[in-house]
């Protein structure tokens, strides 16, 4: 019994266990565009995942094969928008979503194809999706879903860019948003620098806006209580109301308090 015991390390110290080993996943160099208030945190177990929220959304689970990688930590509740460059190939991961709307084709849309399903790779409260997407150096990619995160070997961010012609509707179209509107009880003040207030007597709360869909009309994404209340926003075609989902009618512009 003690020969066959020997026997047996000296064959694992010379040929190992024999169990396979964790695969190394090759990630992807990303640079990202944004709008959104992102921080790049490690991935791994514990660091917060929605670092707004209460209780904490954490990153609960991590597949090996993406150790060392980085991810795009994000306020709760906002749909995120990334404009995304491969610097270096490999795997791109994304994850979270909404429930009840996180398959593939809602969150990709025509771009779901390239996309596979890596539930559990990363996994986490309220992650209701887990994708990834085999990117090539050069390529550039445009996403938008409801609380979307990305990972990936490592990321680089850059202020979203300077508008040029192609974005002349920044300053038209999507700014129509911006003055005084009554909103049921509230006087809403929306600033041109994507500020907003909304207030009633012995009531002021400040939140923030951006045009997250632009279109005729373009959708306009409100965020209020620090990101705990989200609201999608259009106007109508004469530009004196604010409607929300089914045309519904939300407010009109106010001239006085």
């Amino acid at each position: 019994m003690k020969r066959i015991v020997i026997l047996y390390l000296v064959l694992t110290f010379a040929f190992g266990t024999g169990l396979p080993a964790a695969e190394r996943i090759q990630g992807a160099t990303i640079e990202v565009t944004t709008r959104d208030a992102i921080r790049i945190l490690p991935l791994q177990v514990g660091e917060p995942r929605l670092y707004d929220s209460s209780p904490l959304r954490e990153i609960e689970e991590v597949t090996a094969g993406l150790t060392g990688w980085q991810f795009t930590s994000i306020p709760q509740r906002i749909v995120n928008s990334y404009k995304i460059r491969i610097t270096k190939g490999g795997f791109l991961y994304a994850f979270g979503g909404k429930k009840g709307a996180s398959a593939l084709s809602e969150v990709f849309g025509d771009d779901a194809p390239k996309w596979e399903n890596a539930e559990g790779a990363i996994a986490g409260k309220n992650v209701w999706f887990c994708a990834r997407r085999k990117v090539a150096g050069g390529e550039e990619l445009s996403l938008s879903s409801f609380e979307l995160e990305l990972a990936a070997a490592s990321i680089n961010t850059r202020g979203m860019p300077a508008a040029d012609s192609g974005d002349a509707a920044d300053n038209t179209t999507t700014g129509a948003i911006c003055g005084r509107w009554k909103m049921g009880n509230d006087i809403w003040v929306v600033s041109a620098n994507g500020r907003a207030t909304r207030s009633r007597p012995d009531f002021l709360e400040e939140g923030t806006w951006k045009c997250v869909i632009q279109s005729t009309p373009p959708t306009y994404q409100f965020n209020w209580s620090r990101g705990r209340v989200v609201m999608l926003l259009h106007l109508s075609g004469d530009q004196k109301r604010i409607l929300g989902k089914d045309n519904v009618p939300k407010g009109a512009r106010a001239i006085t308090d």
